[in-house]
């Protein structure tokens, strides 16, 4: 899947979030090149929210919400996502895994 239809299969996922109280964007799709996630996307999401929560606090709703508005083609397409609680922060954590910011 190329980064465009996995930026348009997204959309469920990022316009149900925005209509709840977890509002979040997801701000970035990386090519994933460790080497465990051939052909694979991080999926960088802006969530303001999540200062000062804990990593399940995070992701069970974040997990919870993408199985609930995504296909299983569409999940085996994402590698990993991570959560920001701020624009800044996620760029930093770009830079330092070598990524183009």
């Amino acid at each position: 899947m190329d980064r465009s239809e996995l930026k348009q299969r997204l959309r469920a996922f990022e316009q149900v979030g925005q209509s709840g109280n977890r509002l979040f964007q997801v701000v970035r799709l990386d090519d994933d090149t460790s080497g465990f996630g051939n052909g694979t996307y991080i999926v960088r999401i802006l969530a303001p929210w999540a200062s000062g929560k804990s990593f399940d606090e995070i992701m069970d709703p974040l997990l919870e919400l993408l199985w609930q508005t995504t296909d299983p083609e569409t999940r085996g397409a994402i590698s990993s996502l991570r959560v920001s609680a701020n624009e800044a922060d996620a760029d930093v954590f770009a830079r330092s895994e070598g990524l183009n910011v």
